[in-house]
């Protein structure tokens, strides 16, 4: 186990060696720190862009949204306005159809009611035309009836005369 140890010179260019390889280690150490710290830089900074961006974005399409709900609201305003205008107008129709077939009703029934009038009085006016003739034959029937009781009592008296009445 003889090991033949270098010489100075040769361990001071060893030294010098390693020296070397360690700055430039170094130097290649704080060349990727500063690129990892430049790359890490430009994300953070891509990423706060990203950020800001999407922020943008969300507060236009919420901006976008709040437009389209508000002409849906509107909308759907205007829709309940011209349905609840339609229903009005069509219970206004309805019930002036009701009032008329109302009135329609009444009148047929006051039509009904006159024409059971008319008739009634047509049926009495005829009953008392019957009745005025009946009556008037029957007075011709008792005239003549008291005109023969009167020729009868007339011939009776005639027939009895001699008797003392």
């Amino acid at each position: 186990m003889n090991k033949v140890l270098p010489s100075a010179n040769e361990t001071l260019a060893l030294l010098r060696s390693v020296r070397d390889v360690v700055r430039h280690s170094v130097k290649r150490e704080e060349t990727l720190n500063q690129g990892l710290r430049l790359n890490h830089s430009r994300r953070k900074g891509d990423a706060e862009e990203a950020v800001i961006e999407s922020n943008r974005r969300l507060e236009a399409e919420l901006a976008q949204a709040e437009v389209e709900r508000e002409a849906a609201s509107h909308a759907l305003a205007e829709r309940h306005r011209r349905r609840r205008s339609w229903i009005e107008r069509a219970h206004r129709t309805v019930r002036n159809s009701i009032d008329d077939k109302i009135r329609a009703t009444e009148g047929q029934g006051h039509y009904d009611r006159q024409k059971t009038l008319i008739v009634i009085d047509r049926q009495r006016d005829e009953e008392i035309a019957n009745a005025r003739a009946r009556y008037d034959e029957l007075r011709v029937t008792l005239g003549e009836a008291q005109r023969r009781q009167s020729d009868v009592e007339k011939r009776a008296r005639r027939a009895v005369r001699g008797y003392g009445y």
